[in-house]
């Protein structure tokens, strides 16, 4: 967040010293195993920088009914808890903690993904070139499927190691660390496929744009980068990502790529065969009173009303089923 989530708020966080962020971290990590009995990690940074903005605290959580923005209010003094996208940022000691909840099965990546930065930022721009999409919770082939829908949900890698290895870098030097942001930047420079191109601000997507902008590290990443462009590496990627197939079924075996996707394209079909036959705007058609809120209630009630209702609508005509719904319709029990 830069220390910047509060503004939001009416709070100015200050800027601390290393030695200030350890202090702050230990004490809040004491508060969370003592009376929360969870994991935490704070990320890794480079070992010269003079001060810190905020801090990241991962919260090893697989329990999905703890409200931990209910949960800082009871249990930490603070002038104020922003949430954004699941971060909870908050104030203590003049200072911004932010929160970030991880599950047991993403935990040692996001501990990877949460240091150094702004590695894994830059390392995400590279992976999107062969069509992957690379986070905390993994590196995932983003498929665009014959109807033109996007799925990410084909998991490649949740390894470090491997999804280093994939990207041309090492990762035995990462884990090393670094002393400064230059060694940050020269590893980052160092990988097999880096290329300016999918760096520079006017190649960016618009909010990619306007979260880079403010991001100081990136700035400085840009900024050597252009002093130094005729000397940099500059990887001649296919623009077709789906050329990258391939080498990514190669590179991650265990992820059944080609199986996958024909497993996606197979669901695809079904579900639109499923669409054809039964959605909101038929139901309109034959009762013009469903619309809104109410239509999405009807839709619930009357899928819950089967076993399979999947199933139902793949054994039945477009006929069939809205003879039953029309017979099932007058049945409702409104309760809305």
């Amino acid at each position: 967040m830069g220390g910047k989530a509060l503004h939001s708020l009416g709070i100015e966080s200050r800027r601390v010293s290393t030695q200030e962020l350890y202090q702050i971290y230990n004490e809040i990590s004491q508060i969370v195993n003592e009376k929360m009995g969870i994991e935490t990690f704070m990320g890794s940074f480079y070992a010269q920088k003079p001060d810190h903005g905020d801090v990241d605290v991962l919260l090893k959580i697989d329990k999905e009914n703890i409200n931990i923005n209910q949960w800082i209010k009871d249990n930490i003094s603070t002038k104020g808890i922003h949430n954004n996208g699941g971060v909870n940022s908050f104030e203590y000691k003049d200072f911004q903690v932010d929160f970030i909840p991880i599950n047991s099965d993403n935990w040692e990546l996001a501990k990877v993904w949460f240091s150094y930065d702004p590695i894994h930022n830059l390392l995400g721009k590279i992976s999107h070139r062969f069509g992957a999409k690379y986070g905390w919770d993994g590196l995932r082939l983003m498929y665009q499927t014959k109807m033109g829908h996007e799925w990410d949900n084909i998991v490649l890698s949740k390894d470090p190691r491997e999804i280093f290895n994939f990207m041309g870098y090492d990762y035995d030097k990462y884990s090393q660390g670094f002393d400064t942001l230059q060694e940050i930047l020269d590893y980052i420079i160092s990988g097999k496929y880096f290329s300016i191109e999918l760096f520079l601000m006017e190649n960016l997507r618009h909010i990619d744009r306007k979260r880079n902008k403010n991001r100081g590290s990136y700035q400085k990443f840009l900024a050597y980068c252009e002093e130094n462009k005729d000397k940099l590496p500059n990887y001649p990627f296919e623009k077709d990502k789906s050329k990258y197939l391939p080498y990514l079924n190669e590179c991650f075996p265990n992820a059944r790529i080609f199986e996958r996707i024909v497993e996606i394209e197979t669901k695809e079909k079904e579900l639109e065969e499923i669409r054809l036959k039964f959605n909101g705007h038929l139901l309109m058609g034959w009762y013009p009173e469903l619309n809104g809120k109410y239509l999405g209630f009807v839709i619930e009630r009357y899928k819950k009303s089967k076993d399979n209702f999947e199933n139902f609508i793949k054994e039945n005509s477009k006929e069939s089923i809205e003879r039953d719904f029309k017979n099932w319709f007058p049945e409702l029990s409104i309760g809305y």
